[in-house]
């Protein structure tokens, strides 16, 4: 378009749109406000409903985090017990193993004093067993040689010479 040219404008673009306005408003304006009005309640319930989801998560969360840190400390002071427990239970197993171990040893000793005694009891009544027997054996040496002897000297004194035997024999008494 040339710009010598006239353009005609219409009476609602000389208002410059302020018209239409007008015209929207008598025909929409109740609506438009009643709308309007509702969105308005509408947010406002809405940031009310917000403020009170959001106070209500806040407690649940605070009521959640105070669970969780009972629940912890319950566990925490559960497993520190359960601790304690086991660390005596351990003391008290350990002591009595070395009771148990020491009474052990001692028991041992007390065998192996016994033993040792009995050995030597045994030794000794071997020794004095053998030692008997020696002199037992040397007594009936003793009686038996005496004996030898006794029955020697019978059989000297009884023993015929071969001269008295000889002359028994060339002797006028046969």
């Amino acid at each position: 378009m040339d710009s010598t040219q006239k353009i005609e404008k219409s009476p609602i673009e000389i208002d410059g749109g302020q018209n239409i306005n007008k015209i929207r408003d008598i025909l929409f304006g109740t609506e438009m406000r009643k709308n309007e009005s509702r969105f308005a309640s509408l947010e406002t319930h809405l940031n009310k409903e917000t403020i009170h989801l959001r106070e209500d998560m806040e407690l649940r969360m605070t009521a959640l985090e105070t669970l969780v840190r009972q629940e912890f400390e319950t566990l925490t002071d559960k497993l520190q017990l359960e601790k304690k427990e086991r660390q005596e239970s351990l003391f008290s197993i350990e002591t009595s193993l070395k009771k148990a171990d020491e009474l052990l040893i001692q028991r041992l000793g007390e065998l192996e004093n016994q033993s040792l005694d009995e050995i030597r009891k045994l030794r000794n009544q071997e020794h004095d067993n053998v030692k008997s027997l020696r002199q037992n054996l040397h007594q009936l040496r003793e009686e038996t040689n005496n004996l030898l002897e006794k029955e020697l000297d019978i059989l000297r004194k009884t023993k015929i010479d071969k001269a008295s035997v000889a002359s028994l024999f060339t002797s006028d008494n046969l």
